[in-house]
């Protein structure tokens, strides 16, 4: 009786192993052989090659055996990259696309030795404007001789346009910022010199600035080493010699007749000789060209060149400020209009600097004068920040607390007039209390990694007086 019960017990278990083998053996088969030893892993390519356009993400797909046997049922799986909805998926009729609300699935009965797939795709659309960068992480699996399954590594793409494979055009040695300011007839041009050269002077300085149409010229004022000269059709600066690293600041007057044409439109052309020939050539020249003074309105403007950033929708041509009644009048005039887009949007600042000072201040010498005794370094107190996007301003005004510029307002209406390439913004003054002398200039910010376009000259800024 034992002994039947000993035989029974034995023959169950070779049973019971017979069924785990049996159940095993085709997983074993699965793994590859010694002739299958040299097949690469995986034994595919696969291609998820991203673009983003209209605010949309597409991925192409492309998928190629690198073996020399069958894939049956293959199953190419790719779940939703977090952060889109799903808008479509295309493929040829031998390898349906499918969506579950989860993942967007490829599938082919039958890819041969050394097959593939191609022009497959899907399209996700992001469901938010903070987020830029999106994940997807396949999963490949398939049927036959040599089933298997394999998850490439994850790839990220970012709808953040890259940085600008852009040169900023070189700059003169003679370097020349450009403002204008109209009160009552009377046409002021400024302009701020600067020999930027590192360590050579220029000789046989010319600044010039041809007369405008319906205007004459009344008088010129002008700092060592430039001496103004009036030849009627053209206001004219001179000097023998421009040290390294100097600045001057020279002033042609303009009388404004009642029938004088707008806009009134002039340019800045200079011209100089380099001593040193070895790295400049002995003669050189540079155009600041259509300085454009639109209406009589007083106001002080801001004159930058153009083409000195890649984007043209921030890049300045000029900055405009006034005062006019109870309310400060700011606008700023691009190469292009700067509109908003769902990717990004240009920012537009305004900075205004009370402190009138150029030096640093000296720790050392705590009884040497300072710009400002409560900042103690140079920076501006007021900033106009426009938000084109949701059509609003801020104003961040000086914290001491912690040495920097804060918001301290709520989002105030903008009532922007945007006309073409120009913004235009009205600020209360009890919004923003100024009262001159003070410094002045702006800037246009596009995308992170995109220069800034200012106005601002740290070797000549532009001084408010009126």
């Amino acid at each position: 009786m034992k002994t039947d019960l000993l035989s029974r017990g034995i023959n169950a278990q070779i049973t019971a192993l017979a069924l785990i083998l049996a159940f095993l053996l085709p997983t074993f088969a699965a793994v590859p052989t010694a002739a299958q030893s040299c097949d690469p892993v995986p034994p595919f390519w696969l291609d998820l090659t991203p673009s983003y356009r209209d605010g949309q993400i597409t991925y192409r797909l492309g998928f190629y055996s690198r073996v020399d046997w069958e894939m049956l049922d293959l199953e190419i799986k790719i779940p939703l990259p977090e952060g889109t909805r799903f808008v479509r998926a295309w493929s040829w009729p031998d390898t349906p696309a499918t969506f579950n609300g989860v993942d967007v699935t490829f599938r082919n009965l039958k890819i041969g030795p050394y097959g593939y797939i191609e022009d497959a795709y899907f399209v996700v659309e992001p469901v938010s404007a903070e987020q830029t960068v999106f994940t997807v992480q396949p999963w490949v699996q398939w049927r036959g001789d040599h089933a298997g399954a394999y998850q490439p590594d994850p790839e990220s793409f970012s709808i953040s346009p890259p940085p600008p494979d852009w040169t900023p055009p070189p700059k003169p040695h003679l370097r020349v910022n450009a403002a204008a300011s109209v009160t009552g007839n009377s046409l002021v041009y400024t302009l701020s010199a600067y020999n930027a050269h590192n360590w050579n002077r220029l000789e046989n300085v010319q600044v010039n600035l041809p007369t405008p149409a319906g205007t004459r010229l009344v008088s010129l004022e002008s700092a060592p080493p430039f001496t103004g000269l009036n030849l009627v059709q053209e206001a004219s600066f001179r000097a023998p010699e421009f040290l390294s690293g100097a600045t001057a600041t020279l002033t042609a007057t303009f009388s404004l007749a009642d029938d004088t044409p707008f806009p009134v439109v002039t340019r800045v052309w200079t011209a100089w000789d380099n001593p040193d020939t070895s790295s400049d050539l002995p003669h050189q020249s540079w155009l600041l060209d259509n300085l454009t003074v639109d209406s009589r309105l007083p106001r002080q403007i801001l004159f930058d060149p153009p083409g000195d950033v890649p984007s043209p929708a921030t890049d300045i041509l000029a900055a405009e400020m006034s005062f006019r009644g109870d309310a400060l009048y700011l606008s700023l005039t691009t190469r292009e209009p700067a509109i908003p887009t769902p990717e990004s949007s240009p920012v537009i600042s305004f900075y205004f600097d009370r402190d009138l000072q150029d030096y640093e201040y000296d720790e050392c010498n705590p009884n040497a004068p300072t710009f400002n005794q409560e900042r103690n370094f140079f920076g501006p107190e007021l900033l106009v920040e426009v938000d084109l996007r949701q059509n609003t301003y801020r104003i961040f005004r000086w914290n001491a607390e912690y040495e920097g510029l804060a918001d301290e307002s709520d989002a105030l209406y903008l009532g922007a007039d945007r006309v073409g390439n120009r913004v235009s913004v009205r600020v209360p003054r009890e919004f923003l209390p100024l009262r001159p002398p003070f410094r002045w200039w702006a800037e246009t910010f596009y995308r992170q990694n995109w220069p800034v376009d200012s106005v601002f000259d740290e070797q000549v800024p532009h001084l408010f007086t009126d």
